[in-house]
């Protein structure tokens, strides 16, 4: 990285973003920490990579302390790493820094407002941002349906998204994600089948994440029946559509249809991850199916998955559930083993035995 000393402002901004889209932050990192005087650009990109909100405020307020002016970017960046109750008076703050700074009015901001006072459980606030913007694209329309959503107003959402068509705006893959997660909760069935339909009006089933999102919706729905016809018409099963139709069936206490899929697609993906195994083992318990159980953990032993805490967490609830104690405390003895290493090297004096001893 020493490289870049001496770069042109311009060119350490450009890597940084360019490490910051491929997904390693911890490059863009050492790029802006070799930045003499970072400028606002370095700074908003630096807050893109920040690993939480609480990183992200104090990055901002460092930004603001050098005084430095924000742009559109600063603030959508920062808008989009807060969330939840505690960020409320932040992101207030940062709406009223937008209004004076004249950016309240850029879309994207609006838009990013929107979403955080839908991450904050401030539905209100995120409608009144929502009617206070001059214009609006489709990624506000989805910011506001994905805020009902998440706060449980399914009605609204459902409101938004009909009046969103009334307007001839054409729906995004997000959008119907968005409607299906609002209604999967709560037993509309006929919403499900009509915005199926219109996914498949849209010609957004060749997406990956469309089709689980429809298993998904009609196993919460209650049509099981219509979650395996999504499941049966696609044309190249893939491992995510595996695992989410496994876990729909799961999740409504289809246990043995759980356990057959996943026996007889077994051969056929075998590159199965940590999700299918914890799924599985969950039916296995729900099931009481020692036998079945303990061939899992086989499996989970042979491909390395062992090592994952969620798989073997589930591996110790499977054979507690299914009355085998003794095979949980040894899982839990190797499971203690991988995390901690050899205990009694701790100055603690603290044994694996003895941990046990209290586990039960």
């Amino acid at each position: 990285m020493g490289l870049l000393r001496g770069s042109s402002m311009h060119f350490s901004n450009a890597v940084m973003s360019m490490y910051a889209r491929c997904g390693r932050e911890v490059s863009a990192i050492k790029v802006f920490d070799e930045i003499a005087k970072p400028d606002v650009v370095s700074w908003t990109e630096r807050i893109g990579t920040a690993s939480d909100g609480h990183e992200a405020m104090e990055l901002f307020r460092i930004l603001l302390s050098l005084g430095l002016d924000v742009n559109e970017y600063t603030l959508i960046n920062v808008l989009s790493m807060i969330g939840g109750v505690e960020f409320l008076n932040a992101g207030k703050q940062i709406q009223a820094l937008s209004h004076k700074k004249g950016y309240f009015q850029v879309v994207s901001v609006g838009n990013a407002l929107v979403s955080m006072y839908g991450k904050c459980w401030r539905i209100r606030d995120a409608w009144s941002v929502f009617y206070n913007m001059i214009i609006r694209d489709s990624v506000s329309w989805n910011s506001l349906i994905s805020a009902c959503s998440e706060n449980g107003f399914v009605n609204q959402a459902l409101e938004v998204f009909y009046q969103m068509r009334e307007l001839s705006l054409q729906p995004t893959i997000h959008t119907m994600a968005s409607i299906l997660e609002a209604v999967s909760n709560s037993n509309y069935t006929e919403q499900v089948i009509q915005i199926h339909a219109l996914v498949v009006k849209c010609g957004f089933m060749f997406d990956v994440s469309m089709i689980s999102c429809l298993i998904t919706a009609y196993g919460r729905s209650n049509s099981m029946d219509e979650s395996k016809r999504v499941f049966s018409e696609i044309d190249k099963v893939n491992l995510v559509h595996l695992n989410t139709m496994i876990t729909t069936f799961v999740h409504a206490g289809y246990y043995t249809d759980a356990l057959a899929l996943y026996q007889t697609t077994w051969s056929s993906y075998s590159k199965v991850d940590s999700r299918t195994f914890s799924i599985i083992l969950k039916a296995c318990s729900a099931i009481t199916d020692i036998q079945l159980g303990r061939a899992v953990h086989s499996l989970v032993l042979k491909t390395g998955f062992d090592q994952d805490s969620f798989v073997e967490s589930s591996v110790i609830d499977t054979y507690c559930k299914c009355g085998s104690i003794g095979q949980a405390e040894k899982s839990i003895q190797e499971l203690i083993y991988e995390q901690f290493g050899c205990l009694e090297c701790h100055d603690d004096g603290i044994r694996p035995s003895w941990l046990l001893s209290r586990s039960f």
